[in-house]
């Protein structure tokens, strides 16, 4: 496979934004947390990134017509390899060092696929959600969409709180499909305290 130099400023943004992907793992469900979706689909929790120093329990139900933009970020595929490849492209001493793959090369050896790419996408305009922007085949694959909260809710098994005027925090991993482990490695706005829309 060629591969092409690129600019020494990109190097964060290979290793850390390859194909839109995250190394976030799966979390086991909680108790009071759904197992299957009303279609009886198992389901898997995504890990993701809670607000600190905020006690979501004493918090408000969020108002379930409020929409919030979300966006998915899919999973490394290929793992292992991917590692290796980013230690020989750090290394010195390797015949890889600094040979960079371009964004589509990077994607067509660590990326999903696009059968994939478009069930997540089926998936999540079943679910009601409108598809804001979507991209597919770089080193930074993602599909964007909004829904209300109510929506959110139900499609991902999560609370939506408010824990301060105007902004909201999910209390709890959002689900997803199991055939989508692997596939989805995070749903990007669910992590933060954000303002509702």
């Amino acid at each position: 496979m060629s591969k092409h130099l690129f600019a020494l400023s990109m190097v964060p943004l290979v290793a850390l934004a390859i194909c839109g992907c995250s190394s976030s793992g799966l979390l086991g469900t909680g108790p009071t947390e759904r197992t299957t979706n009303a279609q009886g689909e198992p389901l898997v929790r995504l890990q993701h990134d809670r607000p600190e120093g905020l006690d979501l329990d004493k918090d408000h139900e969020a108002p379930p017509d409020k929409i919030i933009p979300l966006e998915v970020e899919f999973a490394t595929q290929n793992k292992q390899q991917f590692d290796d490849l980013m230690r020989q492209i750090a290394d010195p001493h390797s015949p890889q060092y600094h040979q960079w793959l371009t964004p589509e090369e990077m994607h067509a050896r660590f990326g999903e696929s696009k059968q994939q790419f478009d069930d997540v996408l089926r998936w999540l305009q079943e679910q009601g959600f409108t598809i804001t922007d979507q991209s597919y085949g770089t080193n930074a694959d993602y599909i964007r969409f909004k829904g209300t909260i109510g929506q959110i809710e139900k499609a991902f098994d999560v609370q939506l709180v408010l824990p301060e005027y105007d902004h909201y925090a999910a209390k709890n991993d959002p689900a997803i499909p199991a055939r989508f482990a692997g596939v989805i490695s995070r749903i990007v706005g669910l992590e933060e305290v954000g303002p509702l829309y």
